[in-house]
């Protein structure tokens, strides 16, 4: 917004309309000349950390805020709208994550309202959905919609036939995984499928997953879901099993994530990565080009 710009309430700045653009047809030769600043929004308590993919965290939750869709079988060719609903919804004044999709599967292909008041387009950010990220946050008032409404739909253009829940997750890559209700309790933001037969099928179980980009030269992602939240370690090693790198934090029941950086590890070739968590062990193995 423009520098100068003065609110009328900064106590309450969003009760007002303020200028969030700046427009230009013609871009002079000489440059854009505008006086503004950036402010952060969509987090809903300041948490949210720019330029980074919120690492190793520990929260406390005084419980689990859980969003359901549908999981269906994924048709090449056919947009899929993903519904969303929250059985405790009512309870709630907030929710804020990162839906992380597989960008090979399917493509986002953009926002349909529901019935949650006052969550609209603006509520979703796709300045990742390339990568296969959207940030999505809402805030409100208890009792802007009921357990049985559709909150909101986002589509997805299949390219690739898949199950929905191996292509979704919820994250907190990008802003953290987590809800508010009335009493301003700290709540874990979690995702549920529930499939044609009515049987819901739960992502929280210990399950690592390949890398992606695989291979890759400067950087890449590792996922993994854990049935508890707890203790996870990440350790790197060669073909001849000497340690490169160990990650290691607590997290959160569900999907996380842990971003690792070429430069981390001082190696190319084939790299294995071994994530162990509460009597859970699993191997995978990557490749670092030159």
């Amino acid at each position: 917004m423009k520098a100068d710009y003065i609110f009328t309430n900064p106590l309450d700045p969003f009760k007002e309309a303020f200028p969030e653009f700046i427009d230009t047809k013609d871009m002079p030769s000489t440059g854009l000349i505008a006086d503004f600043v950036g402010i952060k929004v969509g987090d809903i308590n300041g948490d949210a950390l720019p330029n980074t993919l919120l690492g190793s965290e520990t929260r406390n939750m005084a419980g689990t805020a859980e969003f359901v869709t549908t999981d269906a079988s994924l048709v090449p060719g056919t947009v899929y709208a993903m519904s969303f609903r929250a059985a405790d919804i009512a309870t709630l004044e907030g929710f804020q994550y990162t839906p992380a999709f597989d960008p090979e599967v399917m493509q986002y292909a953009g926002f349909t309202s529901g019935d949650l008041a006052q969550m609209g387009q603006d509520h979703i950010g796709t300045s990742f959905a390339d990568a296969g990220y959207l940030t999505l946050s809402w805030d409100g008032k208890p009792g802007s919609a009921q357990a049985e409404d559709i909150l909101f739909t986002l589509n997805f253009r299949v390219m690739q036939p898949a199950k929905v829940h191996d292509v979704i997750k919820v994250t907190s890559t990008y802003i953290a995984a987590e809800a508010y209700d009335a009493e301003e309790n700290l709540l874990d933001a979690t995702l549920r499928f529930v499939g044609d037969n009515g049987v819901i099928a739960d992502q929280a179980e210990y399950t690592l997953y390949q890398n992606r980009p695989n291979p890759f030269r400067s950087e890449t992602i590792i996922g993994f879901d854990l049935a508890l939240a707890g203790q996870a370690t990440l350790t790197l090693t060669d073909v001849s099993g000497k340690v490169l790198r160990v990650y290691e934090g607590d997290f959160a029941r569900g999907y996380n994530e842990f971003r690792v950086n070429k430069a981390d590890l001082g190696a190319s070739g084939v790299v294995y990565y071994r994530l162990t968590a509460e009597g859970f062990a699993a191997t995978r193995k990557m490749i670092i080009l030159e």
